[in-house]
């Protein structure tokens, strides 16, 4: 809490002397005694700054000398730019003293009464009553929801933008568990200011890590899909790092973690980002149906949440192969391509919280030309699965700026998702496995008789699954879709193909579960067509 003490009386002297004196109150008055070294002043853009550091450098308390006419908006240039951890100010103005807190969602400099005393509070100093780091139980299911609502609700955000500020604390969670720096401990801070200023520089400390770099094309910098800053108020970030103090993320149960982390997401995908989002059970069955393994390389070019992506190293994880495999093995590479920068960090949170130490989504466009990847190249994967956007046609002025495609024609509007499917079939290796979901009318349509032919002049088609009308209804999307499950070859001949629709795939319309789903006998028929039949 903040108290409003009486002001010192500066004296008429210069800037440098004023902010000592302003220095010696603030440790007098309101407990700011910190041990040697993480008191400093230094010189900036001719203002006389001291700064109160946390003990991992993090600047949490600065007071700045400066001359009467300097305005608030230079200050603002001074003391706040997006690499900032310090939310807290005080400003000297000739003889008098004004305090000012950065508002961490806009940026604005907002003026306050005073500033909170250091370890008076006893929440900071006393034990929490909690077995701090302690392995997740199901009672775990509700916590990243709880704290996703308390985000919303404190600082004003929409589902998804509160979501999108969670998955960059639970990113500087597993960084700290994993290089053990205790910075999430509150008890470790003399006030809320120091802890969450501490967290900010953890969770910056972690985005400049090397291995958590994610490369966009090459004719631009790499960036670090965490790389913005944190957008939260000292009370939500705080509260919320409490909550998380209290557990272990990296030592605790996969499952559980996976189905808290969907408890939060869900809600913001009803809430506006269902266009990014594939139905669990219709990733399931795609993941078992094309059956991934130990070793092989796995791509989603648009991977949104990256569902497809934590599935397939779910499977594999569980599943002994043939031949001697052990349970427990993880696929060689796993990737996803994404252009919504939004994404990229829940994808990565998402695949972080499944054990996957090093998740790869690459934060771009999947239609550029190859040679505009580093590190992407045709005919490098063995499994690409995917469910490309729908609803969207490309013209001739797209083009420009789009990789080759045989089925983007001169002259003729082509659809986002039959690029998509060009795209997935592009990346696989020949005898690659694809598994994509794709509106009705791209294998129904006369007007697309020209994407069939291409289809079967590419791959050997081993699968197509009718889905229920009802399988994108609860994300606000009223199209019928199927699963195309194929291989990529260019030899022509005759051979069978596995039909079938899904009456039932375990929900209604509304998102209400419907019991009696068949997509496990579906599965069953096409695993024992394959059994017969073969992939190649």
């Amino acid at each position: 809490m903040s108290e409003i003490i009486g002001m010192p009386v500066l004296s008429d002297a210069n800037n440098s002397t004023r902010i000592k004196e302003t220095i010696a109150w603030v440790e007098s008055e309101y407990g700011y005694h910190l041990p040697d070294g993480r008191t400093r002043i230094r010189r900036e853009k001719e203002v006389d700054i001291a700064e109160f550091i946390s003990s991992n450098d993090a600047p949490f308390l600065s007071i700045m000398s400066s001359c009467a006419d300097t305005s608030l908006s230079e200050w603002r240039d001074i003391i706040f730019d997006d690499s900032s951890v310090c939310n807290l100010f005080i400003c000297t103005d000739d003889r008098k003293l004004h305090f000012f807190r950065v508002n961490a969602i806009n940026g604005s400099i907002e003026q306050c009464n005073s500033i909170p005393f250091y370890k008076r509070n006893g929440r900071w100093t006393q034990p929490t009553g909690h077995a701090s780091g302690a392995d997740i139980t199901e009672k775990f299911e509700g916590v990243f929801f709880e704290a996703q609502s308390f985000i919303r609700d404190t600082d004003g955000l929409h589902p998804d933008e509160a979501l999108d500020e969670l998955c960059k604390l639970i990113f500087a969670k597993i960084y700290d568990e994993k290089n053990k720096t205790g910075i999430f401990c509150p008890n470790n801070h003399g006030n809320i200011e120091e802890y969450s200023a501490s967290i900010r520089k953890l969770y910056r400390d972690a985005s400049q890590n090397d291995e958590n770099r994610q490369p966009k094309a090459k004719h631009q910098n790499p960036k670090g899909a965490f790389s913005n800053p944190i957008r939260l108020s000292s009370v939500a970030l705080s509260e919320v790092s409490i909550l998380f103090e209290r557990f272990s993320f990296t030592g605790s149960d996969m499952d559980i973690k996976a189905r808290a982390f969907q408890s939060a997401y869900l809600p913001a995908a009803r809430s506006g980002m269902g266009q990014f989002f594939t139905p669990i059970e219709v990733i399931r069955f795609i993941v078992a149906a094309i059956d991934p393994r130990p070793g092989e390389r796995i791509l989603d070019p648009f991977c949104g949440s990256a569902h497809f992506l934590t599935e397939a190293t779910d499977h594999i994880s569980r599943t002994k192969t043939v031949g001697g495999g052990e349970e427990g093995q993880l696929p060689g590479d796993v990737r996803g391509i994404e252009k919504s920068e939004r994404m990229v960090r829940i994808g990565m949170t998402d695949m972080l919280l499944h054990g996957n130490e090093r998740p790869h989504i690459h934060y771009g466009d999947a239609l550029l030309p190859f040679s505009s990847y580093l590190d992407l190249s045709p005919d490098g994967f063995d499994v690409v699965m995917t469910n490309p956007p729908f609803g969207s046609t490309l013209t001739k002025e797209s083009s420009q700026y789009l990789g080759k495609f045989d089925l983007f024609q001169s002259g003729r509007k082509t659809a986002l998702e039959v690029l998509g499917l060009e795209r997935s079939v592009q990346f696989l290796r020949d005898g690659g496995r694809l598994g994509i979901v794709l509106p009705d009318s791209v294998l129904v349509n006369r007007s697309n008789q020209h994407v069939r032919d291409w289809i079967m002049d590419n791959t050997k088609v081993r699968g197509i699954i009718g889905l229920p009308s009802e399988t994108f209804a609860p994300f606000g999307a009223n199209i019928k879709t199927s699963v195309l499950l194929c291989t990529k070859s260019r030899r022509r001949e005759r051979y069978d193909v596995f039909t079938a629709r899904m009456e039932n795939i375990g929900y209604e319309a509304s998102g209400k579960q419907k019991p009696g789903s068949d997509a496990s006998d579906v599965l069953s028929g096409f695993r024992a067509f394959i059994g017969r039949e073969g992939w190649q």
